[in-house]
């Protein structure tokens, strides 16, 4: 039998269908607990939570973001364009540069790496990034905490559901539950890896939002490794905006933040292939994620209608409870 496009557990239905007024819950609720059967994890003290992409920072990449904003605001206002590109303390541009001087102007490996105080390994280790990867592969490699996902996404859960439940709670639940590696210091991490922090304000839940997708476009992308620039030809391979669309946005705002009024912004838009809307776009991400903000995103999978983050919590809590319950006796509570 198939219920909104889920297999079920063979049932006598009239069960969930007796009071008119439970059809909808009863619904639902019979859909995650097919998933859970099919997953064969319908057991005591476990529950289906599944395999998320989202990436815990450190504290140190955490901060690492928090400042990006201030920092492009002060290269603003210290510009006198409308539009801001370098700002300070930010790797990439040290090692675009080296690049630029190493293939473009012919310079040697050895008064390049003196100039930018890096070794002569890690220019060619940067070189053979932006090969495969173009300028992304020269964007700075961030450090993330390796948890259980299925501990992420419970802590989310838990906070999407109840804004305000304490810490303590998730703890104790992912230790029902016997999710590895979760402490309170973890935990409060996690939270503020989405937004969730002591001000709790809808604004900061989607700058994490927007981070996280960021972040995983860029690993997926830096996984494909495909031939962006050409190591033989350096000179007239540097430049490749049809496959580094990465390089063609990072010139287009070095080329933007050279022009003093906004009546010029169009004709180099154009020269660029690129329109004022999307522009716009660009610039407002870049002013909030420096140049992580002009990542292409990898569009986000569509999921299925899911329950309420707050029903969906009210089972586990409910099935940790008590491991006897059913379906049925659950709807009736």
């Amino acid at each position: 039998m198939v219920l909104n496009g889920f297999p079920i557990i063979p049932q006598k239905m009239h069960i969930f269908c007796k009071n008119p007024e439970n059809v909808l819950k009863s619904t639902r609720i019979m859909c995650i607990i097919s998933i859970l059967h099919i997953c064969r994890i319908w057991f005591p003290k476990t529950y289906f939570l599944g395999h998320t992409d989202n990436m815990v920072f450190t504290e140190s990449t955490r901060k690492y973001f928090e400042r990006i904003p201030h920092r492009v605001r002060s290269a603003l206002a210290n510009s006198k364009s409308p539009v801001p590109f370098e700002y300070e303390d930010e790797p990439f541009f040290k090692s675009y540069e080296a690049l630029y001087r190493l293939w473009t102007n012919r310079d040697s490996q050895r008064s390049v790496a003196e100039s930018h105080g890096i070794s002569r390994r890690k220019l060619v280790e940067l070189e053979q990034s932006f090969v495969h990867c173009g300028a992304l592969g020269l964007l700075p490699k961030l450090s993330f905490l390796e948890i259980d996902a299925r501990l992420e996404q419970l802590v989310v859960l838990i906070k999407r559901a109840r804004p305000h439940e304490r810490s303590n709670h998730a703890l104790r639940i992912s230790e029902a539950l016997g999710f590895p590696g979760g402490d309170l210091e973890i935990i409060r991490l996690v939270q503020r890896c989405h937004g969730y922090g002591h001000r709790m304000k809808e604004k900061d839940i989607r700058y994490f939002e927007e981070l996280q997708h960021i972040l995983n476009s860029a690993a997926r992308q830096r996984a494909k490794k495909k031939a962006m620039h050409d190591a033989e030809s350096r000179t007239k391979s540097f430049l490749n905006f049809n496959r580094d669309h990465l390089q063609q946005r990072i010139e287009l705002m070095k080329a933007l933040s050279q022009i003093p009024k906004k009546r010029q912004v169009r004709p180099v838009l154009t020269r660029f292939g690129i329109s004022p809307n999307r522009f716009y776009v660009l610039k407002n991400r870049y002013m909030v994620y420096g140049v992580w903000g002009l990542v292409d995103l990898v569009q986000q999978g569509r999921t299925r209608e899911k329950i309420s983050a707050e029903l969906e919590l009210q089972i586990i809590e409910q099935r940790l409870m008590d491991p006897s319950l059913s379906a049925p006796k659950m709807i009736k509570n």
